[in-house]
């Protein structure tokens, strides 16, 4: 001590420190009492002082240091901890009371709290206040949880495969067997190879080599010619069978049908399997993409087709239908007069008029392409073709860029649009046509319409003038009236898009209904004989149309849930006019989530059996999305038609959402949409589990296995594009399937 007395606090201060460094702590504790001894006050020294005779073996002289500093500081919770933490040993249950005094004044203190728990004195932790800490506690774990939830999301659409970049996203995403394996499951592979090359017989059957975990057995359906070839001594192996003639693959067992080429994915027949027995669906298709085998190099992947739920209208149409199809028992069927690919599309078909359909989103098989260097030597008297063994999905020749979003047709020969049943005699159609002002767009739709409709006599309009005040205006309404079969329906009330076609179907008594915007003009000839064929099936129970922009691109293709920052976009948005987007889609009749009340069409019964348009929640914005939702919560289907185009000037009389007051307005009817909609509101069963939500088409994601099931289980489902409200609709019922919805 006497050592000490020649230097001054500050000196005592660095040599203590110094020497607690080391680990000095006898030396460290002589320097702190030398400094309190001085200077009392000094409060943290006096914690270092507890520190070093802590160290030292001295809890008394600690619990001295500590009780010294808060005497200078007692609302220092720090200080507390550190004299229970030096109570533990020689009188825990002093310790315990200091740690329940620190709960009190600092009720989110954690080691304090694990302090109690595992010292056995949870009697002072309290009643009340073990509750709140719990819940605190479970909050905290549920944001955390939340954000690192929605931080996984964004890193997997962060990691997104650009459309160009498909080979290296199947190269980093093989694919993955089930979740369970599956009871004793046998599978008859149907194998039609009778116009092939043995090249792709064979990659074919080496494939099924590779398939564990399920029983199964091929039968190959050859020409002689391969009958003739070696690559019939895989017969050697009894699971091979090699005809010639009509035989069936057995009664009791489920049928995979497939071409010669189509090579399987190992886990495959387990997916099938496992998919099979977890629904029990009649038939069941998978995802496939084209592939180039070369010896020497790993497969090179391209041109995936992607599918959604079954839609039957979309099915029926596609160039390609799935390369793969597992079909039940009661099902299988084997034409030799049918083409294999139009056979696994009818057997679809079959299943889906069962709505017994369930899709696999898992890319499990591969049609080839034969390898580059047998594509350059001389054809010889092989087959006609063997650039492809599906010549329908023949991909691109090596070294040519791949974009799905940008394929480009003649739209002059696009694919037929299948419009079912002929149209009854004498039926009328209804179009309202809210509208302020605008004349000229006005006249030019209602026109257009008349113009270009088979049936004009046919055709009734209702414009509901919302307070329009020109001059023009009313000298339009004049012309348009002497058209005949038009009338002018005045609603002198603040703007409601929702009210003023509630309002006009209620003064109505057509079976057949359109709501049309006053900015839209009518391209095609006999709209309404197209409009009423689709209406008069009993699965649909709305309509919408193409729509372009003045400039030609495309406007709508039908509505898509879940992308981009989640609320509703439409479908091909921007796109130039003659892209047809993945698979045809744009070009194709189909099912869809919803479509713009630009232009669409419903029958009355339909209308009155939904509630009409929700006037009170949803006046402005949202409403055409609500009323589709609505619809298909009967169990009906929303259908988009190509068949019927039009020019739509978007959104010219009210606006675009391009002002604050605007923008939180909209948020505010979209937050009505997910108060009574929830997941139905981002969910989109016909818009694929690979395509990137972020970037529309524009490149691939890896799917997570729950959303892999959750999509297995409401495809094979017997109204998959099904959904439910989590509020009572605008009629105050909750909606249930009530008409047969063919094919879901």
């Amino acid at each position: 001590m006497i050592f000490f007395r020649k230097f001054g606090v500050s000196g005592l201060i660095r040599r203590g420190d110094n020497a607690m460094a080391r680990r000095d702590w006898a030396t460290a504790a002589a320097a702190y009492a030398e400094i309190v001894k001085r200077d009392p006050k000094r409060t943290a020294i006096h914690v270092q002082h507890g520190h070093a005779l802590k160290e030292l073996g001295d809890p008394a002289g600690a619990e001295a240091a500590y009780r010294a500093a808060l005497d200078n500081a007692p609302d220092d919770i720090e200080t507390l901890g550190h004299l229970a933490h030096a109570l533990k040993k020689s009188r825990p249950a002093d310790a315990m009371a200091c740690f329940a005094d620190i709960l009190q004044r600092d009720p989110d203190n954690r080691d304090a709290y694990a302090q109690l728990i595992h010292g056995g004195a949870r009697n002072l932790l309290g009643t009340s206040f073990h509750r709140d800490n719990q819940v605190t506690t479970l909050s905290r774990v549920g944001a955390a949880l939340r954000n690192v939830a929605g931080a996984i999301e964004e890193w997997r659409e962060a990691a997104f495969y650009p459309s160009p970049r498909y080979d290296a996203f199947r190269q980093d995403f093989p694919i993955q067997p089930p979740p369970d394996s599956v009871t004793p499951f046998r599978i008859s592979v149907v194998i039609d190879a009778r116009e092939t090359t043995a090249f792709f017989l064979r990659s074919t059957l080496v494939s099924l080599l590779d398939q564990g975990g399920v029983e199964w057995q091929a039968l190959v359906v050859a020409s002689p010619d391969l009958m003739a070839h070696p690559v019939a001594s895989m017969a050697a192996d009894d699971r091979f069978r090699f005809v010639t003639a009509r035989e069936t693959a057995g009664e009791t067992d489920h049928q995979l049908h497939i071409g010669a080429g189509t090579k399987l994915d190992p886990h495959a027949l387990a997916w099938f399997a496992f998919v099979a027995e977890r629904t029990g669906a009649l038939a069941i298709w998978c995802d496939h993409d084209h592939a180039v085998e070369n010896w020497h190099d790993r497969p090179r992947y391209e041109n995936p087709i992607l599918w959604g739920v079954i839609d039957p209208d979309l099915l029926a149409q596609v160039v390609n239908p799935p390369a793969a199809i597992l079909v039940h028992p009661s099902l299988a069927t084997f034409d030799l007069d049918a083409d294999p690919a139009e056979r696994r599309r009818g057997l679809l078909l079959k299943a889906a008029a069962k709505r017994s359909a369930a899709h696999i989103p898992r890319l499990l098989a591969s049609v080839l392409r034969i390898p580059e260097r047998a594509e350059i030597a001389p054809t010889g008297d092989d087959a006609p073709d063997l650039w492809s063994s599906d010549p329908r999905g023949s991909p691109p020749r090596p070294g040519s860029v791949i974009d799905l979003s940008v394929e480009i047709v003649d739209r002059r020969h696009r694919p037929a649009v299948a419009i079912a049943p002929i149209v009854r005699a004498g039926e009328r159609i209804h179009i309202i046509i809210p509208t302020r002002d605008e004349s000229a767009m006005l006249e030019t739709a209602v026109t257009s319409l008349l113009d270009l409709a088979t049936q004009r006599n046919h055709i009734d309009i209702t414009i509901v003038d919302n307070r329009s005040a020109c001059s023009e205006t009313l000298a339009c309404f004049h012309r348009l009236k002497a058209l005949g079969n038009i009338g002018i329906l005045p609603l002198d009330e603040p703007f409601n898009w929702s009210r003023a076609n509630n309002v006009a179907v209620a003064a109505s008594s057509a079976e057949n209904i359109v709501f049309a915007n006053n900015d839209i003009e009518m391209l095609t000839p006999g709209w309404d004989d197209i409009l009423l064929g689709f209406l008069q099936r009993e699965d649909v129970g709305l309509v919408g149309a193409r729509l372009l922009y003045p400039d030609g691109k495309l406007q709508h293709a039908a509505m898509l849930f879940g992308t981009g920052e989640g609320s509703p976009v439409h479908d091909g948005v921007h796109a130039d006019g003659h892209v047809t987007g993945p698979q045809d889609r744009f070009d194709l009749t189909h099912a869809a989530v919803a479509v713009t009340g630009a232009f669409m069409a419903v029958t009355r019964a339909v209308f009155d059996q939904v509630g009409g348009f929700d006037a009170l929640r949803l006046p402005v914005g949202y409403n055409d999305i609500d009323f589709c939702l609505r619809v298909r919560a009967t169990g009906r289907k929303i259908l988009y038609t190509p068949a019927i185009e039009a020019i739509h000037h978007e959104s010219k009389t009210r606006g675009m959402n391009d002002t604050r007051a605007r923008v939180a307005w909209d948020q505010g009817e979209l937050a009505t949409m997910h108060d009574r909609w929830g997941s139905a509101l981002t969910e989109d069963p016909g818009y694929s589990l690979h395509w990137s939500r972020q970037h529309v088409y524009g490149g691939f994601r890896e799917p997570t296995m729950r959303e892999i099931l959750h999509r297995i289980d409401r495809s094979a489902s017997e109204h998959p594009w099904l959904v439910v409200s989590r509020s009572p609709l605008p009629d105050g019922k909750k909606h249930s399937p009530s008409k047969p919805n063919i094919g879901g």
